[in-house]
């Protein structure tokens, strides 16, 4: 008993802490159930290939100007996935003045409320964490400021969502 006891003190400390460390490259990500904007399901699966996340309004901002013009389809199928954690922003700023505003995009936003779900994403202050998927393993990971990077990341994912350029999309 004290043997058992022993070595579950041993692996414990190792095993919290792996479940709290950020992802990196090489590990799967855990799949997320999470809600969009409107409320409709809004996942990150197996389907997924690139993910968008910011913690702060300033990625946030390189998010949407990189989706300027783009075709929103991916975005609405999980391929692409803007996910953003908004547990940081006061709830009534978010219910009265963000979530209306984030209803009036064309895409989905993926939204988690309480900061929980995306505790483990690494992420940088003002910059985007541009996540490539294979399977929901992290194949490569990077932090960027730079719309243009971003846009380069989601037609690399979805070469379709380009097709949306010129119209006039937002």
């Amino acid at each position: 008993m004290i043997r058992k006891l022993l070595l579950l003190c041993l692996l414990l400390p190792p095993l919290l802490a792996a479940a709290t460390n950020p992802y990196a490259p090489g590990d799967r990500l855990s799949p997320l159930s999470l809600s969009d904007q409107r409320g409709a399901p809004a996942p990150v699966g197996e389907q997924t290939r690139l993910v968008l996340f910011s913690r702060d309004m300033s990625g946030g901002k390189v998010i949407r100007k990189a989706l300027e013009g783009l075709d929103p389809a991916p975005l609405k199928r999980g391929e692409v996935v803007y996910l953003a954690d908004i547990s940081g922003m006061p709830g009534l700023i978010a219910r009265f003045i963000a979530l209306p505003t984030m209803r009036k995009y064309p895409y989905p936003i993926t939204l988690d409320h309480d900061g929980d779900a995306t505790r483990r994403l690494p992420s940088k202050e003002g910059e985007v964490t541009v996540l490539h998927l294979e399977g929901l393993r992290i194949g490569a990971l990077e932090f960027t400021t730079d719309p243009e990077r971003v846009r380069a990341a989601i037609v690399a994912a979805a070469p379709e969502a380009a097709a949306g350029q010129g119209r006039g999309q937002q």
